[in-house]
């Protein structure tokens, strides 16, 4: 409509009593809602900054104090704002050279560590890409970061619960330029590398294909007096059909298991490297791998399979997947391996090479636990 302008919301906050909710539009305006009755309480306006657009006003981020006394917004052409909750009148504003996308980040990919107290930069860092959510935890130990273009979590040690740091003002302070490890082989051989999927990923592995644990102990008893409302389910004219189905079915399955060709041995020569096999491995969903495993059904797949298995555990990546394929293995072909000397050779040398590295990440946990029990100790 001509003369009218559209407002966006773009983003939005909730008081600390949870009785009022703030609305950010496209323009710069923030409206104040009470939750209960919906109607519109007040609004604060950010009032117009010399050389901006209209549409650079657009919020951000808001947010609230704990008293409710101060509304904090942010714009997208850098203006931190701070309004008084009561009057919404503009109290206070901070301009930046980059626009602001919360209230805790900036565009020009630096993290920087402030004194609340006093309001001193005391640090800074630029990492490669533009942080996009950041957050401490409860011990305030580490300072975790997500980053554009990275699926990767980033680890940051405060250094102020290690040693003294200066609470000098450095507004003229450069920041320091860091990279973000992208490759994990530079880790040391001795260490031990746990796999990137969820563990949820694994536990559905683990427990797909067990339908027998689900069976009821009893078949399902008619009820004597049924309810007036529900419709009794007529019972099968025979017996026989539903075993029949079963059996067809039972066969169809087994038909499918040994004409498929399995695509870890398909794809074998192109994974030597065992990082290139599970990296094939992990894209394959939980279905899709219980397949796989039940395609080994000749005793050449079988050794064939064991000898990537060994290799990657030799190389000590994505530990708990070496515990899942071989259990896996265990349970869809374990009358294979009871009756062939020769894969059972073989399943035992991968047994052994697995107990022993088992027992070397428990001894490596036990001395990270007993470290961290004497610096606990020592500190308090």
């Amino acid at each position: 409509m001509t003369g009218v302008l559209i407002l966006l919301a773009q983003s939005v906050c909730m008081s600390t009593c949870r009785n009022f909710g703030f609305i950010g539009s496209s323009t710069g305006d923030i409206i104040m809602y009470n939750m209960q009755s919906g109607s519109q309480r007040r609004s604060f306006d950010l009032g117009k900054r010399p050389g901006s657009r209209k549409e650079r006003r657009s919020m951000t981020g808001i947010a609230t104090d704990t008293l409710n006394r101060t509304v904090i917004a942010s714009t997208l052409d850098g203006t931190l704002c701070f309004f008084d909750f009561f009057t919404a009148k503009l109290v206070h504003s901070v301009q930046f050279p980059a626009a602001i996308t919360w209230i805790d980040l900036h565009l020009d990919s630096v993290i920087r560590t402030f004194d609340i107290p006093t309001g001193r930069l005391i640090d800074s860092f630029k990492t490669p890409n533009v942080a996009r959510s950041a957050s401490f935890s409860p011990t305030s130990d580490f300072l975790a970061t997500s980053h554009v273009d990275s699926v990767a979590v980033h680890l940051w040690a405060n250094c102020a619960q290690y040693g003294d740091v200066s609470l000098r003002s450095s507004t003229g302070l450069k920041a320091t330029s860091l990279k973000l490890e992208q490759d994990l082989s530079i880790l040391n051989d001795k260490l031990v590398t746990l796999t990137l999927l969820p563990p949820s990923r694994w536990q559905m592995l683990l427990r797909f294909g067990t339908t027998q644990w689900n069976k009821a102990k009893e078949p399902p008893k008619a009820l004597e007096y049924a309810p007036f409302f529900l419709l009794l389910l007529s019972k099968p004219d025979s017996a026989s059909t539903n075993e029949k189905q079963a059996t067809c079915k039972n066969m169809t399955k087994r038909l499918q298991n040994t004409t498929v060709e399995s695509a870890f041995l398909k794809n074998y020569p192109a994974v030597q490297m065992t990082t290139l096999f599970f990296r094939y491995a992990e894209s394959l969903s939980p279905a899709a791998t219980d397949a796989e495993i039940q395609s080994l059904t000749t005793l050449d797949d079988l050794q064939l399979f064991f000898r990537v298995l060994t290799g990657c555990l030799r190389c000590r990546r994505d530990f708990e997947a070496m515990q899942m394929y071989p259990n896996m293995l265990l349970r869809k072909h374990s009358d294979m391996l009871q009756a062939n000397a020769e894969v059972r050779d073989a399943l035992e040398g991968l047994l052994r090479l697995q107990k022993q590295e088992s027992e070397r990440m428990l001894d490596l946990i036990a001395a990270s636990v007993g470290t961290l029990t004497f610096l606990r100790d020592t500190i308090s």
